[in-house]
């Protein structure tokens, strides 16, 4: 019986090394490395260029949205209700006609990519129509 009443469980070397070694690596973990900057001018390889092809579509969408509140801010509620409906049916075509564009690609590296470049592309020329639209109103 003797020492039994002070018995602490021994825990491996090798286990207590990982534990501390974790410990001590997971500030470097967790902290965010600086984002890589991508000149989308000279994107060279497939990643860069889906980026690259992302980033042109946030802001063909960003300029979209603002033709759209400044078209949409003053107008006649039946007028308005008539262009949320048309919006919301070329929404659905141009994702289908991207679809349908792009289809021979699915499963290829550059899918997404040219997805994205169909997207910018209608979404650019839906703006200059809602432009148009609202230099005539």
């Amino acid at each position: 019986m003797r020492g039994r009443c002070c018995r602490v469980p021994v825990v491996p070397t090798l286990v207590m090394s990982v534990a501390i070694g974790l410990c001590l690596a997971l500030p470097s973990l967790l902290r965010a490395d600086p984002p890589v900057r991508i000149d989308c001018e000279k994107a060279y390889n497939t990643v860069e260029m889906k980026y690259c092809a992302g980033e042109a579509l946030k802001r063909a969408d960003e300029d979209l949205n603002s033709s759209w509140v400044l078209l949409t801010r003053d107008l006649d509620p039946g007028f308005k209700q008539s262009l949320v409906a048309a919006q919301r049916a070329w929404i659905t075509f141009r994702d289908r006609n991207c679809e349908a564009e792009t289809y021979l690609s699915r499963g290829g590296t550059g899918y997404t990519l040219f997805y994205d470049i169909c997207l910018e592309r209608m979404t650019r020329q839906r703006t200059e129509a809602l432009r148009t639209l609202l230099e005539e109103n």
